[in-house]
Protein backbone atom coordinates (compact mmCIF):
# COMPACT_ATOMS: atom_id res chain seq x y z
CA UNK A 1 0.00 0.00 0.00
CA UNK A 2 1.26 3.37 -0.61
CA UNK A 3 2.24 6.30 1.51
CA UNK A 4 -0.46 8.34 0.31
CA UNK A 5 -3.10 5.56 0.71
CA UNK A 6 -1.88 5.08 4.68
CA UNK A 7 -2.12 8.54 4.82
CA UNK A 8 -5.83 9.15 3.97
CA UNK A 9 -6.76 6.00 6.24
CA UNK A 10 -4.81 7.32 8.58
CA UNK A 11 -6.78 10.52 8.74
CA UNK A 12 -10.09 9.07 8.22
CA UNK A 13 -9.68 6.49 11.56
CA UNK A 14 -8.84 10.06 13.34
CA UNK A 15 -12.21 11.41 11.81
CA UNK A 16 -14.41 8.87 12.89
CA UNK A 17 -12.79 8.59 16.87
CA UNK A 18 -13.54 13.04 16.95
CA UNK A 19 -17.09 12.60 16.03
CA UNK A 20 -17.89 10.04 18.12
CA UNK A 21 -17.83 11.87 21.30
CA UNK A 22 -19.81 14.56 19.39
CA UNK A 23 -22.47 12.15 18.28
CA UNK A 24 -22.83 11.27 21.89
CA UNK A 25 -23.38 15.09 23.08
CA UNK A 26 -26.69 14.81 20.57
CA UNK A 27 -27.84 11.87 21.55
CA UNK A 28 -31.58 11.99 22.50
CA UNK A 29 -30.47 12.44 26.03
CA UNK A 30 -31.52 16.08 26.57
CA UNK A 31 -34.33 15.89 23.80
CA UNK A 32 -37.12 17.79 26.20
CA UNK A 33 -39.74 20.22 26.03
CA UNK A 34 -40.85 22.69 29.25
CA UNK A 35 -44.77 22.97 28.90
CA UNK A 36 -44.89 25.47 31.80
CA UNK A 37 -42.71 27.11 34.57
CA UNK A 38 -43.46 29.31 37.27
CA UNK A 39 -41.20 30.52 40.08
CA UNK A 40 -42.97 30.80 44.02
CA UNK A 41 -42.62 33.38 44.95
CA UNK A 42 -43.12 34.92 41.82
CA UNK A 43 -40.56 37.83 42.65
CA UNK A 44 -38.03 37.04 45.08
CA UNK A 45 -34.94 38.73 46.46
CA UNK A 46 -31.38 37.75 47.50
CA UNK A 47 -31.62 35.47 50.62
CA UNK A 48 -35.26 34.23 49.37
CA UNK A 49 -36.42 30.69 49.27
CA UNK A 50 -37.49 29.90 45.90
CA UNK A 51 -39.12 27.15 44.20
CA UNK A 52 -38.84 26.50 40.71
CA UNK A 53 -41.64 24.58 39.07
CA UNK A 54 -41.18 22.77 35.64
CA UNK A 55 -43.67 20.51 33.69
CA UNK A 56 -41.64 18.79 31.56
CA UNK A 57 -42.53 16.10 28.00
CA UNK A 58 -39.50 13.85 28.25
CA UNK A 59 -39.42 11.02 25.73
CA UNK A 60 -37.66 8.08 27.36
CA UNK A 61 -37.60 6.32 30.90
CA UNK A 62 -37.67 7.78 34.10
CA UNK A 63 -36.11 10.68 35.61
CA UNK A 64 -34.24 11.11 38.77
CA UNK A 65 -32.81 13.65 40.81
CA UNK A 66 -29.00 14.01 41.30
CA UNK A 67 -28.27 12.66 44.50
CA UNK A 68 -25.65 15.98 45.28
CA UNK A 69 -26.99 19.23 44.43
CA UNK A 70 -24.67 22.46 42.95
CA UNK A 71 -23.62 25.11 45.55
CA UNK A 72 -22.03 27.93 43.57
CA UNK A 73 -20.93 31.82 44.62
CA UNK A 74 -24.18 33.16 44.05
CA UNK A 75 -27.08 30.40 44.76
CA UNK A 76 -27.89 27.15 46.41
CA UNK A 77 -29.51 24.27 44.92
CA UNK A 78 -31.25 22.74 48.41
CA UNK A 79 -33.21 19.85 46.88
CA UNK A 80 -34.59 19.08 43.37
CA UNK A 81 -37.81 16.47 43.15
CA UNK A 82 -39.18 14.88 39.85
CA UNK A 83 -42.76 13.55 40.02
CA UNK A 84 -44.50 12.15 36.91
CA UNK A 85 -47.70 13.29 36.35
CA UNK A 86 -49.26 11.35 33.20
CA UNK A 87 -46.98 9.61 30.19
CA UNK A 88 -44.32 11.40 29.42
CA UNK A 89 -45.17 14.38 31.43
CA UNK A 90 -43.42 15.33 34.69
CA UNK A 91 -43.12 17.55 37.14
CA UNK A 92 -39.94 18.75 38.29
CA UNK A 93 -39.60 21.47 41.37
CA UNK A 94 -36.48 23.10 41.94
CA UNK A 95 -35.69 24.48 45.33
CA UNK A 96 -32.94 26.84 45.64
CA UNK A 97 -31.23 30.34 47.28
CA UNK A 98 -29.79 32.94 45.58
CA UNK A 99 -27.56 35.23 47.14
CA UNK A 100 -26.58 37.98 44.29
CA UNK A 101 -29.04 40.47 42.93
CA UNK A 102 -29.10 40.32 38.73
CA UNK A 103 -30.35 37.51 35.69
CA UNK A 104 -28.36 33.88 36.34
CA UNK A 105 -28.02 31.38 34.58
CA UNK A 106 -28.78 27.91 36.93
CA UNK A 107 -25.85 25.02 36.73
CA UNK A 108 -26.78 22.54 34.39
CA UNK A 109 -28.81 19.30 36.24
CA UNK A 110 -28.67 16.22 35.13
CA UNK A 111 -32.37 13.73 35.95
CA UNK A 112 -30.66 10.47 34.07
CA UNK A 113 -32.61 10.89 31.08
CA UNK A 114 -32.08 14.51 30.70
CA UNK A 115 -29.97 17.29 31.59
CA UNK A 116 -31.96 20.84 32.50
CA UNK A 117 -29.51 23.82 31.01
CA UNK A 118 -30.30 27.67 30.64
CA UNK A 119 -32.76 27.67 33.11
CA UNK A 120 -32.18 31.40 33.84
CA UNK A 121 -33.89 33.52 37.22
CA UNK A 122 -33.85 36.73 38.35
CA UNK A 123 -33.52 37.28 41.29
CA UNK A 124 -34.21 41.19 42.68
CA UNK A 125 -32.59 43.48 45.30
CA UNK A 126 -33.79 45.30 48.14
CA UNK A 127 -32.11 48.62 47.30
CA UNK A 128 -34.38 51.67 46.97
CA UNK A 129 -31.91 52.65 43.75
CA UNK A 130 -30.03 50.66 41.31
CA UNK A 131 -27.33 52.93 41.53
CA UNK A 132 -27.69 52.77 45.45
CA UNK A 133 -24.95 50.67 47.47
CA UNK A 134 -26.44 50.26 50.80
CA UNK A 135 -29.91 48.84 51.93
CA UNK A 136 -32.92 51.15 51.96
CA UNK A 137 -33.18 52.02 55.73
CA UNK A 138 -35.56 50.26 58.10
CA UNK A 139 -39.20 50.68 57.62
CA UNK A 140 -41.52 51.15 60.58
CA UNK A 141 -44.08 48.92 61.97
CA UNK A 142 -47.12 48.48 59.62
CA UNK A 143 -50.22 49.77 61.80
CA UNK A 144 -53.74 48.91 61.15
CA UNK A 145 -56.28 51.68 61.37
CA UNK A 146 -57.30 52.75 64.40
CA UNK A 147 -54.66 51.70 66.12
CA UNK A 148 -53.20 54.33 67.65
CA UNK A 149 -56.60 55.48 68.77
CA UNK A 150 -56.84 52.02 70.08
CA UNK A 151 -53.98 52.37 72.16
CA UNK A 152 -54.56 55.84 73.71
CA UNK A 153 -57.65 54.58 74.88
CA UNK A 154 -56.02 51.96 76.17
CA UNK A 155 -53.69 53.88 78.33
CA UNK A 156 -56.52 56.28 79.57
CA UNK A 157 -58.46 52.86 80.48
CA UNK A 158 -55.20 52.07 82.67
CA UNK A 159 -54.92 55.33 84.25
CA UNK A 160 -58.58 56.22 84.82
CA UNK A 161 -59.14 52.71 86.07
CA UNK A 162 -57.74 52.45 89.90
CA UNK A 163 -59.50 55.57 90.71
CA UNK A 164 -62.49 54.41 89.19
CA UNK A 165 -62.62 51.21 91.43
CA UNK A 166 -61.70 52.59 94.54
CA UNK A 167 -64.51 54.75 94.11
CA UNK A 168 -67.01 52.15 93.33
CA UNK A 169 -65.65 50.14 96.02
CA UNK A 170 -66.41 53.20 98.38
CA UNK A 171 -69.81 53.22 97.02
CA UNK A 172 -70.37 49.81 96.81
CA UNK A 173 -69.26 49.09 100.94
CA UNK A 174 -71.48 52.04 102.10
CA UNK A 175 -74.36 51.31 100.58
CA UNK A 176 -73.76 47.76 101.65
CA UNK A 177 -73.70 48.83 105.11
CA UNK A 178 -76.36 50.85 104.75
CA UNK A 179 -78.46 48.21 103.70
CA UNK A 180 -77.27 45.76 106.33
CA UNK A 181 -78.11 48.60 108.88
CA UNK A 182 -81.46 48.86 107.44
CA UNK A 183 -81.73 45.15 107.39
CA UNK A 184 -80.68 45.00 111.32
CA UNK A 185 -83.22 47.71 111.94
CA UNK A 186 -85.85 45.89 110.71
CA UNK A 187 -85.40 42.32 111.60
CA UNK A 188 -87.00 42.48 115.08
CA UNK A 189 -90.18 44.34 113.51
CA UNK A 190 -90.23 41.70 110.74
CA UNK A 191 -89.55 38.90 113.17
CA UNK A 192 -91.95 39.89 115.79
CA UNK A 193 -95.07 40.41 113.31
CA UNK A 194 -94.24 36.76 112.02
CA UNK A 195 -94.64 35.34 115.41
CA UNK A 196 -97.40 37.18 115.90
CA UNK A 197 -99.22 35.87 112.57
CA UNK A 198 -97.84 32.58 113.70
CA UNK A 199 -99.41 32.65 117.14
CA UNK A 200 -102.60 34.07 115.47
CA UNK A 201 -103.28 30.84 113.37
CA UNK A 202 -102.64 28.58 116.34
CA UNK A 203 -104.19 30.12 119.29
CA UNK A 204 -106.51 27.47 119.86
CA UNK A 205 -103.79 25.50 120.42
CA UNK A 206 -103.12 27.86 123.30
CA UNK A 207 -105.06 28.31 126.57
CA UNK A 208 -104.63 32.11 128.32
CA UNK A 209 -101.45 31.43 130.56
CA UNK A 210 -99.67 30.01 127.52
CA UNK A 211 -100.93 32.73 124.97
CA UNK A 212 -100.01 35.55 127.53
CA UNK A 213 -96.63 34.17 128.46
CA UNK A 214 -95.81 34.17 123.95
CA UNK A 215 -97.07 37.80 124.00
CA UNK A 216 -94.91 39.09 126.81
CA UNK A 217 -92.24 37.01 125.08
CA UNK A 218 -92.53 38.05 122.22
CA UNK A 219 -92.86 42.25 122.80
CA UNK A 220 -89.83 41.78 125.36
CA UNK A 221 -87.87 40.45 122.57
CA UNK A 222 -88.86 43.16 120.36
CA UNK A 223 -88.15 45.78 122.58
CA UNK A 224 -84.71 44.44 123.80
CA UNK A 225 -83.57 43.99 119.97
CA UNK A 226 -85.31 47.66 118.70
CA UNK A 227 -84.92 49.96 121.63
CA UNK A 228 -81.75 48.25 123.02
CA UNK A 229 -83.01 48.47 126.45
CA UNK A 230 -82.53 45.52 128.74
CA UNK A 231 -86.22 44.31 128.44
CA UNK A 232 -85.66 40.57 128.88
CA UNK A 233 -84.69 41.04 132.32
CA UNK A 234 -86.24 43.70 133.89
CA UNK A 235 -89.75 43.21 135.51
CA UNK A 236 -92.79 44.97 134.29
CA UNK A 237 -92.05 48.13 136.39
CA UNK A 238 -88.91 48.63 135.71
CA UNK A 239 -90.01 48.01 131.93
CA UNK A 240 -92.21 50.61 132.30
CA UNK A 241 -89.81 53.08 133.17
CA UNK A 242 -86.92 52.22 130.52
CA UNK A 243 -90.01 52.19 127.40
CA UNK A 244 -90.77 55.65 128.70
CA UNK A 245 -87.56 56.90 129.08
CA UNK A 246 -86.41 55.59 125.27
CA UNK A 247 -89.69 56.70 123.18
CA UNK A 248 -89.84 59.96 125.34
CA UNK A 249 -86.36 60.44 124.07
CA UNK A 250 -86.91 59.90 120.37
CA UNK A 251 -90.41 61.92 120.58
CA UNK A 252 -91.67 63.76 123.59
CA UNK A 253 -95.39 63.62 123.37
CA UNK A 254 -98.60 62.79 125.29
CA UNK A 255 -98.94 60.05 122.77
CA UNK A 256 -95.73 57.96 124.03
CA UNK A 257 -97.07 57.94 127.50
CA UNK A 258 -100.65 57.04 125.87
CA UNK A 259 -98.22 54.23 124.15
CA UNK A 260 -96.30 52.75 127.24
CA UNK A 261 -99.18 53.06 129.74
CA UNK A 262 -101.00 50.68 127.15
CA UNK A 263 -97.94 48.33 126.94
CA UNK A 264 -97.84 48.01 130.67
CA UNK A 265 -101.10 47.51 131.03
CA UNK A 266 -100.55 44.56 128.64
CA UNK A 267 -98.11 43.11 130.64
CA UNK A 268 -99.97 43.44 134.26
CA UNK A 269 -102.80 41.79 132.46
CA UNK A 270 -100.33 39.04 131.44
CA UNK A 271 -99.58 38.73 134.78
CA UNK A 272 -102.78 38.25 136.64
CA UNK A 273 -103.74 35.58 134.01
CA UNK A 274 -100.28 33.86 134.49
CA UNK A 275 -99.62 33.81 138.33
CA UNK A 276 -103.35 35.06 139.43
CA UNK A 277 -105.21 32.62 137.54
CA UNK A 278 -107.53 35.03 135.68
CA UNK A 279 -109.01 33.53 132.65
CA UNK A 280 -109.51 35.34 129.45
CA UNK A 281 -111.38 34.25 126.61
CA UNK A 282 -110.67 33.71 122.68
CA UNK A 283 -112.27 37.38 121.69
CA UNK A 284 -110.23 38.77 124.75
CA UNK A 285 -107.05 37.03 122.97
CA UNK A 286 -107.82 38.33 119.85
CA UNK A 287 -108.02 41.54 120.76
CA UNK A 288 -104.76 41.84 122.75
CA UNK A 289 -103.25 40.63 119.44
CA UNK A 290 -104.52 43.85 117.43
CA UNK A 291 -103.33 45.69 120.59
CA UNK A 292 -100.19 44.67 120.14
CA UNK A 293 -99.99 45.09 116.42
CA UNK A 294 -101.21 48.83 117.22
CA UNK A 295 -98.55 49.39 119.80
CA UNK A 296 -95.59 47.76 117.75
CA UNK A 297 -96.80 50.33 114.65
CA UNK A 298 -96.47 53.31 116.87
CA UNK A 299 -93.01 52.38 118.12
CA UNK A 300 -91.70 51.56 115.23
CA UNK A 301 -93.22 55.25 113.86
CA UNK A 302 -91.36 56.83 116.44
CA UNK A 303 -88.00 55.26 116.32
CA UNK A 304 -88.02 55.70 112.26
CA UNK A 305 -88.42 59.84 112.73
CA UNK A 306 -85.47 59.46 114.82
CA UNK A 307 -83.46 57.65 112.52
CA UNK A 308 -84.37 59.72 109.85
Amino acid sequence: MKRSQLSILLSLSILVGLSLPCMAQESPQNTYVIQDSSFLPVRFYVGDNVELRLRLEVPGGDLRPPSDTSEGNWLVLRDITCVRIKGQVWEVRIFFTTFRPGRHVLPDIDLGEIVLANLRAETRSILEDKGEEKPAGQKGQLLLPGTVRMLILAALVILLMPPFLYKAFRGGLAVLKSYNALRLRKLPHSRLLRALDRLQTRMKDYDAAAFFTQITRLLREYFDGRLHIPAQTSTTLELRLLLLEALSRAHPSGEISLVTSGVIDLFQRADYVRFGGQSASPREMADVLDEVSQFVEKVEGVVKHVES
